[in-house]
């Protein structure tokens, strides 16, 4: 075969440092970023941070002081040019090393403590302290009904009125909210401390009161979670300052002592792991709309230093061109970083605006949702949605979330309606279970039946499925004997 040579006209993406560091930017999660962040900050001195009281303002895309160049690429170009990624993308890689990775692990040792002794769960954990409260008979039953609606995090998930219905039938009579609500007081005792909260504020406030009197700044923390939470959840020492009628240095005090509480007291049991989780963006409700924000906590203010630039005129060259080096890339990651949050808040309210009936009436109430319905919406590539869902968090009024658990398959319903979400009828399995007589619990096909008069089509082995990806056990090891 004749060799030649041959001129060829043709697009192609080109992987520019810049696009590489928005790709990772949008990658990382919450801590991740900050370590990176703080690894520029020690490395680059024309990089700054504003100090945290100046987080007091709502954050938005103005949160990123420094402009971009009319000669450099956009921040919504940077964006628009991940849609042609793929997520396993060659380029990605080569950056591996250049970020910090939390979650290392030594080869072989995890299988080796899984063989050497099963971790005890938060259930069991929960159950063998229930013989040092000297509970009646009739307040085991509460005991154990409140026990098995307590989530993985340690957040109690059932009302007290549906423990009323669900111990009914033990208790030969339905009993009273105030009556559960004493045991479940008792359990607040219990550890991991927090346990049985049923929403943050409450988690926070049970780890501070039994922190004791003595405690500094534990009145001032236990006052800011009461009457200023909206505030600390934005960080907004300002706001805090001036409600309570304190100074910002025991505002200070009293937001280092919150620090070390944790939100999910449920995670330290069965897991040697402790995930600290910041939410990245925040849902309330204003009125009757509700409002999706960046947290200000996870928004990091970036800007450029002038000090140095100004004197670069006055340098020599080699000094010169290191000023330019470090000004270059302190600006392409101040532009990664503030591509990554209007990325996220654009994601996050589209979410949220499919799953407004979420919002309002929980998970039951969950539609179906793939990346690619997003994707559309919003005109980005998949990989790029699930980049801005991996690792990336919500604190709504329902409890915190990982952006990730908005998805969820569809499956048919009886009627030949709307498609019903995967996560809906894990709940509704969820509150069948909990409602069911503890001496005849609900079989699968039971529980079958009932999902399809509720009108919802399910497999039998769909449900066996998702009722052991619950953790929720068999019918014959839920028994109990009278």
């Amino acid at each position: 075969m004749k060799q030649s040579l041959q001129l060829k006209m043709g697009q192609q993406l080109a992987m520019t440092p810049q696009l590489q560091q928005a790709i990772r930017m949008l990658q990382l999660s919450t801590l991740e970023l900050q370590q990176e962040i703080q690894q520029a900050l020690d490395e680059n001195p024309l990089l700054e941070r504003e100090d945290d009281e100046g987080l007091a303002a709502a954050p938005d895309s103005d949160s990123i002081t420094e402009q971009p160049d009319a000669s450099e690429k956009s921040v919504d170009e940077l964006v628009s040019q991940t849609d042609n990624l793929g997520d396993n993308d060659a380029m990605d890689s080569r950056w591996e090393d250049t970020f910090v990775n939390n979650s290392s692990s030594i080869e072989g040792l995890p299988e080796f403590e899984a063989r050497s002794s099963a971790p005890v769960t938060l259930h069991q954990h929960l159950l063998d302290q229930m013989w040092q409260l000297h509970l009646t008979p009739r307040d085991q039953v509460l005991f154990i009904a409140l026990v098995d609606g307590i989530d993985d995090a340690g957040y109690l998930r059932e009302s007290l009125e549906t423990i009323c219905e669900a111990t009914a039938d033990e208790l030969d009579d339905i009993a009273e909210v105030d009556e559960v609500a004493v045991v479940l007081k008792q359990i607040h005792h219990l550890d991991p401390p927090g346990i049985g909260a049923r929403d943050v504020q409450e988690c926070l406030r049970i780890q501070l009161r039994q922190l004791g009197d003595s405690v500094d700044a534990r009145e001032t923390a236990i006052r800011i979670i009461d009457e200023r939470f909206e505030a600390l959840a934005k960080r907004d020492l300002t706001s805090i300052s001036r409600g309570l009628g304190v100074d910002k240095s025991e505002v200070h005090e009293a937001l280092s002592l919150i620090k070390t509480l944790s939100p999910r007291p449920g995670s330290a049991i069965g897991s040697s792991d402790t995930d600290y989780v910041i939410p990245d963006l925040v849902v309330r409700k204003v009125n009757t709309l509700w409002r999706v924000e960046l947290n200000a906590e996870a928004v990091p203010r970036l800007y450029l230093n002038r000090t140095y630039s100004d004197l670069v005129e006055h340098l020599d060259d080699d000094s010169k061109n290191y000023i330019k080096a470090q000004t270059r890339e302190a600006k392409w990651l101040i532009k990664s970083v503030e591509s990554r949050y209007d990325t996220l808040l654009k994601v996050g309210r589209t979410i949220m605006a499919e799953q407004l009936e979420f919002l309002e009436h929980g998970e039951e109430s969950m539609r179906p949702l793939i990346l690619a319905d997003i994707a559309r919406q919003i005109d980005m590539h998949e990989s790029t949605v699930s980049r801005a869902t991996t690792q990336k968090f919500v604190l709504t009024p329902k409890g915190l979330f990982e952006l990730k658990f908005f998805f969820s398959s569809q499956l048919a319903s009886a009627d030949g309606s709307e498609a019903a979400s995967s996560t809906a009828i894990r709940a509704v399995i969820k509150r069948l279970v909990a409602a069911e007589p503890r001496t005849k619990p609900l079989s699968d096909s039971k529980l079958t039946a009932l999902l399809g008069e509720e009108g919802y089509t399910v497999a039998r082995r769909t449900v066996a499925k998702y009722r052991e990806g619950m953790g929720i056990a068999g019918s014959s090891e839920r028994k109990q004997f009278a």
